[in-house]
């Protein structure tokens, strides 16, 4: 079997796992479709929220502003870890949620950071749709393997992004620091599809954030 034959067939193995679990999944072979078939998905005109660089990287968000769209980082910048950094804020509405993961398990378990481990949405309010796009390079084996990437590599990405001075920026990787208000307190893992709202998994054949 080549490379892009067990490439093909984890991406494969993947999606099942996530349909099977009641995620919608959308497979896309390059970055440049995934940005054309997200955009056109999404359309015109909508409240749109979004967290993480790896958006940003994909260069989706100036796409769906230059369509009309009111396109707004999930997060402000405030004071913690001793520097100013963004810090989730609830958020009162939105027609579509656009974020990244850590990692996804070949039989569809989806792992995120969430720094401070407040929830997004205020209380009865939620997205009309959360699209979750992830490149090959974020498909683990298993659940214990995405909470190491998650620990090992995503959380200190995140936190060199954010400026932070902390060890795990220094070492790249966790060294289980006794930082007061460590970034890596909280992960959120997902089973299966929640009752609301409707989430798709954009499964991409190329490396896409960290």
């Amino acid at each position: 079997m080549t490379l892009i034959e067990m490439e093909e067939k984890r991406l494969l193995e993947c999606a099942e796992g996530l349909t099977r679990r009641g995620f919608k999944v959308l497979m896309l072979p390059t970055l440049s479709e995934a940005n054309r078939s997200l955009t056109a998905r999404i359309g015109r005109n909508k409240n749109i929220y979004y967290s993480g660089s790896t958006l940003e990287e994909l260069g989706i968000l100036e796409t769906l502003k230059a369509l009309g769209n009111l396109v707004k980082n999930s997060s402000t910048l405030t004071g913690s870890w001793g520097v100013k950094v963004r810090r989730p804020r609830k958020l009162t509405s939105a027609d579509v949620f656009l974020s990244s993961a850590s990692a996804i398990t070949l039989d569809g378990i989806i792992i995120n950071p969430s720094c401070d481990g407040v929830p997004l949405f205020s209380k009865g309010l939620i997205p009309g749709e959360i699209i979750i796009v992830v490149g090959y390079n974020k498909i683990v084996d298993d659940l214990s393997e995405g909470l190491r990437r998650a620990r090992d590599v995503s959380f200190p990405a995140t936190a060199k992004n954010l400026g932070l001075d902390i060890p795990c920026v220094k070492k790249g990787r966790c060294v289980e620091c006794d930082n007061p208000h460590p970034i890596c307190s909280v992960s959120t893992v997902i089973t299966r599809k929640p009752l609301k709202p409707d989430i798709l998994v954009a499964l991409i054949a190329e490396k896409l954030g960290h």
